[in-house]
Order: structure tokens, then C-alpha cells, then sequence
């Protein structure tokens, strides 16, 4: 079978700390076999926010329309590159599209968090909720907080915005990883980052994992509710003990 065409350039970067693991070369060969128009390129050392800003650099001199960027521990099918194109193309304000997955230490912890308008995080328990719901209706929703371990982005962003793209800070007390830095510098560029639900991939741990859809989020969506419910009634019975 020969390859297809792709109609977008695209440049593969692998920020690597430690090691590339063989699910991700088997995903990363898979996608080089069935598609023509890829480079990829790779960049080792022990700061993220560095590799990540220097394969956006080495994808502009190759005259990249995208980065797809794939940390060394995740690895992902071709339907999965498939559909972050067919993201990119539906939602061109987005700057960058998230594949989900969850934490390398808890596969039911989805990498994923949303802001109240005065930039406040959402309680845990209704970001995870709204996660899930995205798996579970495979939709593209704007996101503030995501893993950048699988994400694609458009190369006119970093044509626009001024280096470094990524960074690590530690802001008001907050600690923000070059992920999250890295999509609230879109979104003050008028950019709207999102996360898609349609594609979630095996983040490598102790064990591999992937959050599957099914009686198990079903489960894990009633929970949310009720931690939910419950952070209501105790805001509801603090307020009026203050008043």
C-alpha cells in the first residue's frame, strides 16, 4: 500500500528527557509508513520547555504548516493523527489541538483543567468531569490546562508570537508547567487552545494505560457530581455562617 499524500506539512518533534519508548517508535513508524510529507526531528535534555522551543525552531526552517508534538512515553494510532489534522482544519482558531490522556501515575486522572473568567481554576472534580464528558461525546472543547505530550499545533503561532513559546514560571503562588504557559500565551494572542476528546492515547507509566470510555467513566462521571454537590452545600453553608 503506498503512502497518501498529506496536505499539510508536518514536522514530529520528540522532547526527550529519558528514553523513547518502543510504543512510541511502533506509533511514530506507523504514521511514517502511511503518510509522505512528515519530518521528524528529536531533541534530548533534561528541560521540557527547551526542547519543545527548540523543535518549534528546527519545524519553522523546514517549512512546517504543523508541529506535532509526542513526548517519549505516549504512544497513539494512526486514526488519532488522522483526527488532530481534521481538528486543526475544523477549528482554525485554535492555535493547538490537545489529544487526551491521563496521568502516568493515576490512569483515572485525566491531564486536563478549565478557568473561571477571573483566571481561577475550576474545583478538580468538575474539570475531570468535563474531561470525561469530552471522551465520552468525542468533542473539541477549549481547554485552559493540558498535556502537551500529544499535541498539535499550528505553525503560524510561532510566526506571531514572540519566543520563548514555552516556559516554566511560578506566578501569584501558582506553579504553571510550559504546557499550561504555553496555551495561556495563545489564548491572551486571541487564540482558543482545545482539547479533543476523539483522541486519547496510552500515556506509558508503571504500567500502560489509556482512559477508556464505557461502565467505568460512567461510574467515575457520578462521583464528580457528587463532589460536585457536595462543594456547593459546603460554600452554600459557609456563606451564611459568615453573614
Amino acid at each position: 500500500m503506498g503512502k497518501k499524500k498529506g496536505k499539510h506539512k508536518t514536522y514530529i518533534g520528540l522532547p526527550v528527557y529519558r528514553e523513547v519508548l518502543p510504543q512510541t517508535v511502533v506509533s511514530l513508524l506507523s504514521v511514517s509508513q502511511r503518510f509522505d510529507n512528515i519530518d521528524f526531528g528529536v531533541y534530548a535534555g533534561c528541560y521540557i520547555e527547551h526542547a519543545r522551543n527548540n523543535l518549534a525552531e528546527l519545524a519553522r526552517r523546514e517549512n512546517a504548516d504543523r508541529i506535532l508534538f509526542v513526548d517519549g512515553d505516549v504512544s497513539f494510532t494512526l486514526d488519532d493523527y488522522v483526527d488532530m489534522h481534521r481538528a486543526m482544519n475544523e477549528s482554525p482558531d485554535s492555535g493547538a489541538i490537545c489529544g487526551m490522556y491521563s496521568s502516568h501515575k493515576d490512569s483515572e486522572k485525566l491531564i486536563v483543567g478549565f478557568m473561571h473568567d477571573d483566571g481561577s481554576m475550576l474545583m478538580e472534580a468538575e474539570c475531570q468531569k468535563r474531561g470525561w464528558e469530552a471522551i465520552e461525546n468525542k468533542s473539541l472543547v477549549p481547554v485552559d490546562k493540558a498535556g502537551a505530550g500529544f499535541m498539535m499545533v499550528d505553525m503560524k503561532v510561532f510566526d506571531k508570537i514572540d519566543p520563548p513559546w514555552f516556559n516554566t514560571i511560578t506566578e501569584a503562588g501558582r506553579f504553571w508547567g510550559e504546557d499550561t504557559y504555553f496555551l495561556q500565551l495563545l489564548k491572551h494572542n486571541g487564540y482558543s487552545p482545545k482539547i479533543n476528546g476523539g483522541v486519547v492515547v496510552t500515556h506509558t507509566g508503571p504500567t500502560p494505560h489509556k482512559p477508556e470510555v464505557g461502565d467505568h467513566s460512567a461510574k467515575l462521571l457520578e462521583l464528580y457530581d457528587c463532589a460536585i454537590e457536595t462543594h456547593k452545600q459546603q460554600n452554600e453553608v459557609s456563606n451564611e455562617v459568615s453573614n
